[in-house]
């Protein structure tokens, strides 16, 4: 993830904003946001992997996703609807859901919007050019909020 990110902001200032004319860097970029987004899901994913052991019937292990996990925790246990580590849980959920990380594969590429038809939706590149302060944002949370995750297996034991 951090290798990811430093690349992106590396390669920022180098890309090719005029549409119709990519350069090595678009591709580049764009790769590393890609890979930086998937790193993210992983690490959410392996989260959800051992929030899984907690639910009354875990989910077989190759159909267990943190996006998932984390809302079978409230049908299980309900009352974690007040508790602010399952609160704070549902807010990570929200903003990876908020990556798109299909979306941004298939069509948000700086490859790709050189060959998309121009809309009113389209910001001439400014939010792939903000993506690296948004995954930073991410892996800060990783980095800075593990003990939220640690707090919340703890309470999930007091379940079991």
């Amino acid at each position: 993830i951090h290798f990811g990110i430093a690349s992106c902001i590396l390669f920022r200032d180098k890309i090719s904003t005029e549409t119709g004319k990519p350069n090595v860097y678009n591709h580049r970029y764009t790769f590393m946001i890609e890979s930086s987004i998937h790193c993210i899901y992983s690490y959410c994913n392996r989260g959800g992997l051992v929030l899984n052991t907690y639910l009354k019937n875990p989910k077989e292990i190759k159909r267990t996703y943190f996006a998932n996990v984390v809302p079978q925790l409230l049908t299980d246990y309900p009352v974690l609807e007040q508790n602010e580590l399952y609160q704070w849980i549902c807010n990570v959920k929200v903003a990876l859901d908020e990556l798109e990380r299909n979306e941004f594969a298939h069509n948000n590429s700086l490859i790709m919007q050189n060959f998309l038809p121009k809309n009113n939706e389209r910001d001439d590149f400014k939010g792939l050019l903000a993506m690296p302060e948004l995954l930073l944002s991410h892996n800060r949370l990783i980095v800075d909020e593990i003990y939220n995750l640690v707090g919340l297996v703890e309470k999930l034991e007091t379940f079991i």
